[in-house]
């Protein structure tokens, strides 16, 4: 796990759901590990820790928090980095889905009240999509993480879980936070407005081209659809 400090302001955050191949997964570990050093090069990277699925055996999630966009997009270019995009959707992965989301509430012990940030992503037009939000909040066990979305346990850090859910408006989104705060369960509540959500077998909102992967089998638990 990483942490640098940001202002909030501008913070994209991004989630990368794998479900490797059978007998494939410490190839990824492997790979994310060799890719390590050139990442904490980047000084746009805040935040990376990964995580595994409790209701969901085989997915596996990297999360991690990004200055800005042009930061997340210095990485998305990085060589090594687009080499091993390519190995992965053509020997390690059965299936992925990406996220990134501009961060819009987030609060945490250290910050006090909840702070609330304007969207200045481009990405994100109203016009072209309705806007999507999901709300991510941490607890230290899963009986406390036990609220409404999609629990994970960190990899690397124990008694760490992080929820993914998702919030039909802003509104609603704040509603949630509020509420979770209130029970006392969690340790820290992010808000992102959802800019991109790809995968292997739907790139319509990808940045880059890849061609559509032909899905030709299923294999145990996939990443969350649209509906996560």
């Amino acid at each position: 796990m990483q942490t640098r400090q940001s202002s909030g302001a501008d913070m994209i955050g991004l989630f990368f759901e794998v479900m490797p191949r059978p007998g494939h997964e410490q190839a990824y570990f492997d790979i994310a590990a060799g890719l390590r050093p050139e990442l904490d090069k980047n000084p746009g990277l805040l935040f990376i820790d990964r995580f595994k699925s409790v209701g969901r055996p085989g997915i596996v999630l990297s999360h991690s928090h990004w200055r800005d966009e042009a930061s997340l997009a210095g990485w998305r270019t990085h060589a090594k980095h687009h080499a091993a995009q390519i190995a992965g959707r053509k020997l390690h992965f059965e299936d992925y889905r990406l996220r990134i989301g501009q961060l819009v509430c987030e609060w945490t012990p250290q910050a006090g009240a909840p702070r609330q940030f304007e969207t200045t992503n481009s990405y994100n037009d109203p016009v072209l999509r309705p806007e999507r939000f999901m709300i991510v909040s941490t607890a230290n066990s899963p009986i406390q993480a036990g609220v409404e979305g999609d629990i994970l346990a960190s990899i690397s850090r124990e008694r760490e879980y992080i929820v993914l859910a998702l919030a039909s408006s802003l509104a609603d989104g704040l509603r949630m936070a509020e509420e979770f705060l209130l029970a006392g369960v969690v340790t820290s509540i992010r808000l992102y407005l959802v800019s991109r959500d790809y995968g292997m077998f739907d790139r319509k909102e990808a940045p880059q081209y890849y061609p559509p992967v032909t899905q030709v089998q299923e294999h145990g638990s996939k990443p969350a659809d649209a509906g996560l």
